[in-house]
């Protein structure tokens, strides 16, 4: 096996190694502020929002400054009125490299990942990041 490949090889394990164990979410009725309180409380940079126990959308930081805050909605509003509806999603099975494709395609940083076509986790941007470098750091190491 060559070890230039090492790397690279890394990135073709299935996405299901790297995805959260629990989606977190809220209602999509939820306040804007209870959606940050939400992301603030487990430490997370994105949020699924369901209705009937179905993903509908996600929302990052990024939507609670740009579409929130910047626009002057009040914290009081929904916040499906600032969640980006059908988030992109990607099959369990699938690769990192292919789960890096697309968020690259899509210019996304967080991805839900879906098993039998319900949402079972998210992967980030950084997370998938950091896998790559800490394949690279144990290639350097050697």
């Amino acid at each position: 096996m060559n070890k230039k490949t090492q790397p690279s090889e890394k990135l073709n394990v299935p996405i299901r190694r790297f995805v959260t164990n629990r989606l977190i979410a809220v209602n999509k009725n939820s306040s804007i502020q209870d959606a940050a309180s939400r992301m603030v409380e487990f430490n997370i940079s994105s949020l699924g929002i369901v209705e009937d126990d179905n993903v509908i959308g996600i929302v990052t930081d990024k939507d609670l400054k740009k579409r929130g805050l910047a626009q002057g909605r009040s914290p009081k509003q929904s916040v499906s009125e600032i969640m980006t509806h059908d988030p992109i999603t990607a099959d369990i099975s699938s690769s990192v490299l292919d789960v890096l494709k697309l968020m690259s395609k899509n210019k996304i940083k967080h991805l839900f990942v879906t098993e039998n076509g319900k949402v079972v986790g998210v992967t980030t941007l950084k997370e998938l990041e950091d896998l790559d470098l800490q394949g690279l750091e144990t290639f350097i190491a050697r």
